[in-house]
């Protein structure tokens, strides 16, 4: 991975029409831990947040983990 992070949780986002701010009311996870979560790699996710992030979109933790991997790599 490169110096510069990705943010791939913002990007996810901004690909779905949604900020951290209405994921945060959605899902129960404080904006607070998306914006840490947000500058951390994908690996270091925990469990609990996708499996809550996944729900609000209608995917499987899979399918998110899936999704966030392949923003992480372009």
């Amino acid at each position: 991975m490169s110096t510069i992070q990705k943010q791939a949780l913002d990007l996810f986002l901004k690909n779905q029409g949604m900020t951290r701010y209405q994921l945060s009311k959605l899902s129960g996870i404080r904006d607070t831990s998306l914006a840490t979560i947000n500058k951390r790699e994908v690996d270091s996710f925990k469990a609990g947040m996708i499996k809550k992030i996944a729900v609000v979109f209608g995917m499987t933790a899979g399918q998110l983990l899936d999704e966030l991997y392949r923003i992480e790599e372009e």
